[in-house]
């Protein structure tokens, strides 16, 4: 009869922690954030990224931030291979809240290519967007 109780209780736990991880996401944030591909014709070495965001509707208590993850292996796309070091933006941050975008050099960034999505964080609501893909080779 323990036995039986205790299996219950691991199903009913089980199954809390299953039904917590589907929840979904109910923030409604406002707010763009893209990365625009450089000019055709660059010079490799040259080559940059354009991250352009529209965060003015987000309110002043709201934190938002670009991650970047730099990939060895471009040519599996977004599943290559992760270096172990990534990068925060943080858009309100000192350097960046007086702007709206923001270029990185491939050469600054020392990868071909990377991964990247938007974290937003409220006082009640954390929301990471899906990843997003980018590459610096035609």
């Amino acid at each position: 009869m323990r036995v039986k109780l205790l299996l219950a209780l691991m199903l009913f736990t089980m199954s809390i922690t299953l039904k917590a991880q589907e929840t979904k996401s109910t923030c409604n944030f406002e707010y763009s954030v893209e990365a625009q591909k450089n000019p055709e014709g660059l010079d490799y070495e040259n080559r940059f990224v354009n991250f352009k965001w529209d965060i003015s509707k987000l309110s002043s208590n709201d934190s938002v931030s670009i991650e970047i993850i730099k990939i060895y292996d471009c040519f599996t796309g977004i599943n290559g291979t992760q270096t172990e070091v990534y990068t925060i933006l943080d858009l309100k941050s000192k350097d960046l809240i007086n702007k709206n975008s923001l270029n990185i050099k491939h050469v600054d960034m020392i990868a071909k290519c990377f991964k990247w999505r938007v974290l937003l964080k409220s006082d009640s609501c954390l929301e990471e967007k899906d990843w997003n893909y980018y590459s610096f080779i035609d």
